[in-house]
C-alpha cells in the first residue's frame, strides 16, 4: 500500500500564482487581439490579413484560461 503525502503548502501557493498569471496574461492577449483597434490595424496587412501576432493573441487566451482553470482541482483538492 502506497503512502500519498497531500500537495504541500508551498505547491500551492506557487500553483494559485500561476493560475492568475496565465488568467492575466489570457484577458491582456484578449484585449489585444479583438477590443484594442491600434493593435489590430498594425498587425494587419494592407490586404486585411492578420500577422502571425493578431492571430496569437486571438487564439492564446483560450488556452490560457483553460489551462489556468484545468489547475483548479490541485489547489481545491490537493
Amino acid at each position: 500500500m502506497a503512502i500519498e503525502a497531500p500537495v504541500s503548502k508551498f505547491r500551492k501557493n506557487n500553483l494559485k500564482i500561476y493560475i492568475a498569471v496565465c488568467i492575466l496574461i489570457a484577458v491582456w492577449f484578449g484585449y489585444d487581439g479583438y477590443f484594442n483597434e491600434k493593435f489590430k490595424q498594425k498587425h494587419t496587412d494592407k490586404n486585411g490579413k492578420p500577422d502571425s501576432t493578431l492571430v496569437s493573441n486571438q487564439k492564446a487566451p483560450i488556452h490560457l484560461y483553460d489551462y489556468g482553470n484545468s489547475l483548479v482541482p490541485f489547489v481545491l483538492w490537493g
